[in-house]
């Protein structure tokens, strides 16, 4: 049939043929199973002669750790936060309010007609006056300078100059 190939050549060569095509289907299986640039590896450009790690080993010691816990947390508690200053009226300005008033007040008087028309024209800030009002006109109860009542619980409150002021409010 075949001149000059004889049956068990071919059937050699084949075999042969046969072995290399395993041997390149194994080869290709295992290509595939690695990591591939594109898809499993990124490149960030030229490594500049840093060596990589792939297992970094740390060798710190408790003492290290918890100090540097310490830092990041103290360092977080020690932010610098801005509040803005809100118009508030203090104790010793209501003090000052009610002095400079105090010849005005012979007869009992709403202590909200004390408060400064400035702090009158929002929610906020009349409560601020309000509260430094009042809590000036109890310093000054105290100091004998002015009498407080209120006839029932949550109704006005009233002040009233005290009789016995001394000379130096009278003359101012």
């Amino acid at each position: 049939m075949f001149d000059g190939f004889k049956a068990s050549e071919i059937a050699e060569k084949l075999k042969l043929q046969l072995k290399k095509l395993e041997l390149i289907r194994l080869l290709s299986d295992e290509l595939l199973k690695k990591k591939r640039v594109g898809r499993d590896i990124f490149y960030r450009g030229t490594k500049g002669g840093i060596r990589s790690i792939n297992n970094p080993v740390y060798k710190v010691t408790l003492y290290e750790l918890l100090k540097a816990y310490s830092i990041v947390k103290t360092q977080f508690a020690f932010q610098k936060i801005n509040i803005p200053k809100l118009p508030v009226m203090t104790t010793q300005e209501g003090i000052k309010r009610i002095k400079e008033n105090i010849q005005l007040i012979d007869d009992w008087k709403k202590l909200s007609e004390l408060i400064p028309g400035s702090f009158i024209k929002s929610r906020k800030t009349k409560k601020s006056g309000l509260a430094s009002i009042f809590s000036a006109s109890l310093e000054l109860t105290k100091d004998g300078l002015i009498n407080i009542m209120q006839k029932n619980l949550f109704d006005d409150i009233y002040i009233k100059r005290s009789s016995h002021i001394p000379m130096r409010l009278k003359n101012k």
